[in-house]
Protein backbone atom coordinates (compact mmCIF):
# COMPACT_ATOMS: atom_id res chain seq x y z
CA UNK A 1 0.00 0.00 0.00
CA UNK A 2 2.82 2.39 0.86
CA UNK A 3 4.10 2.25 -2.73
CA UNK A 4 0.84 3.87 -3.91
CA UNK A 5 1.28 7.01 -1.80
CA UNK A 6 3.68 9.96 -1.72
CA UNK A 7 5.68 9.99 1.55
CA UNK A 8 3.71 12.98 2.90
CA UNK A 9 0.23 11.88 1.73
CA UNK A 10 -2.73 12.55 4.01
CA UNK A 11 -5.84 10.50 4.62
CA UNK A 12 -8.89 12.42 5.82
CA UNK A 13 -11.92 10.75 7.36
CA UNK A 14 -15.06 12.90 7.18
CA UNK A 15 -17.60 11.80 9.81
CA UNK A 16 -21.02 13.47 9.88
CA UNK A 17 -22.66 13.55 13.33
CA UNK A 18 -26.39 13.31 14.12
CA UNK A 19 -26.41 17.00 15.14
CA UNK A 20 -25.27 17.81 11.55
CA UNK A 21 -21.74 18.78 12.62
CA UNK A 22 -18.75 17.07 11.03
CA UNK A 23 -15.57 15.63 12.48
CA UNK A 24 -12.41 15.54 10.39
CA UNK A 25 -9.59 13.15 11.21
CA UNK A 26 -6.43 13.88 9.20
CA UNK A 27 -3.92 11.04 9.25
CA UNK A 28 -0.64 10.00 7.71
CA UNK A 29 -0.50 6.49 6.26
CA UNK A 30 1.36 5.37 9.42
CA UNK A 31 -1.33 6.97 11.62
CA UNK A 32 -4.10 5.21 9.69
CA UNK A 33 -2.32 1.83 9.86
CA UNK A 34 -1.75 2.20 13.61
CA UNK A 35 -5.39 3.24 14.15
CA UNK A 36 -6.71 0.21 12.25
CA UNK A 37 -4.43 -2.14 14.19
CA UNK A 38 -5.26 -0.55 17.58
CA UNK A 39 -8.99 -0.67 16.89
CA UNK A 40 -8.72 -4.41 16.31
CA UNK A 41 -10.46 -4.12 12.97
CA UNK A 42 -10.82 -7.58 11.44
CA UNK A 43 -9.90 -8.14 7.83
CA UNK A 44 -11.88 -5.91 5.53
CA UNK A 45 -12.33 -5.88 1.79
CA UNK A 46 -12.92 -2.59 0.03
CA UNK A 47 -13.98 -2.67 -3.60
CA UNK A 48 -14.24 0.28 -5.95
CA UNK A 49 -17.60 -0.12 -7.67
CA UNK A 50 -17.74 3.10 -9.70
CA UNK A 51 -15.16 5.75 -10.53
CA UNK A 52 -15.00 9.07 -12.34
CA UNK A 53 -11.55 10.39 -13.21
CA UNK A 54 -10.59 13.89 -14.24
CA UNK A 55 -7.05 14.65 -15.34
CA UNK A 56 -4.89 17.57 -16.36
CA UNK A 57 -1.16 17.20 -16.98
CA UNK A 58 0.34 15.62 -13.86
CA UNK A 59 -2.79 16.06 -11.72
CA UNK A 60 -5.70 13.63 -11.38
CA UNK A 61 -8.81 13.46 -9.24
CA UNK A 62 -10.78 10.26 -8.79
CA UNK A 63 -14.29 10.24 -7.35
CA UNK A 64 -14.57 6.61 -6.28
CA UNK A 65 -17.60 4.84 -4.83
CA UNK A 66 -16.64 1.96 -2.57
CA UNK A 67 -18.39 -0.96 -0.91
CA UNK A 68 -16.80 -2.47 2.20
CA UNK A 69 -17.14 -6.05 3.40
CA UNK A 70 -15.83 -7.45 6.67
CA UNK A 71 -13.85 -10.69 7.10
CA UNK A 72 -14.54 -12.20 3.65
CA UNK A 73 -14.57 -10.74 0.14
CA UNK A 74 -18.03 -12.24 -0.52
CA UNK A 75 -19.60 -11.16 2.80
CA UNK A 76 -22.55 -8.74 2.76
CA UNK A 77 -21.69 -5.09 2.21
CA UNK A 78 -21.52 -3.34 5.59
CA UNK A 79 -20.36 0.15 4.55
CA UNK A 80 -20.75 2.19 1.38
CA UNK A 81 -19.13 5.52 0.70
CA UNK A 82 -17.11 7.76 -1.55
CA UNK A 83 -13.34 8.32 -1.73
CA UNK A 84 -12.05 11.59 -3.15
CA UNK A 85 -8.55 10.73 -4.33
CA UNK A 86 -5.97 13.27 -5.46
CA UNK A 87 -2.99 11.94 -7.38
CA UNK A 88 0.12 13.30 -9.08
CA UNK A 89 2.25 11.76 -11.79
CA UNK A 90 5.79 11.82 -10.44
CA UNK A 91 8.67 10.39 -12.49
CA UNK A 92 6.15 8.68 -14.76
CA UNK A 93 4.17 7.01 -11.97
CA UNK A 94 0.85 8.01 -10.44
CA UNK A 95 1.06 8.47 -6.66
CA UNK A 96 -1.72 9.30 -4.21
CA UNK A 97 -1.20 12.70 -2.60
CA UNK A 98 -4.33 12.52 -0.49
CA UNK A 99 -7.61 10.74 0.08
CA UNK A 100 -10.68 12.12 1.78
CA UNK A 101 -13.64 9.83 2.34
CA UNK A 102 -17.08 9.74 3.84
CA UNK A 103 -19.18 6.68 4.52
CA UNK A 104 -22.87 6.69 3.79
CA UNK A 105 -25.15 7.39 6.77
CA UNK A 106 -28.88 7.02 7.36
CA UNK A 107 -29.35 10.72 6.64
CA UNK A 108 -26.78 11.01 3.82
CA UNK A 109 -27.29 8.25 1.28
CA UNK A 110 -25.14 7.80 -1.80
CA UNK A 111 -26.66 9.64 -4.76
CA UNK A 112 -27.99 7.25 -7.44
CA UNK A 113 -25.46 8.64 -9.96
CA UNK A 114 -22.62 7.21 -7.86
CA UNK A 115 -24.05 3.72 -7.32
CA UNK A 116 -23.57 1.03 -9.99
Amino acid sequence: MRALFTPDARLTVITPKPDRTVTLSVLTLDDWTAHVKAAGVPAFYEKQVKVRTERFGHLAHLWSTYFLRMNQPDAPVTVRGINSIQAARIDGQWKIVGIAWQAETASEKLPPAYVP
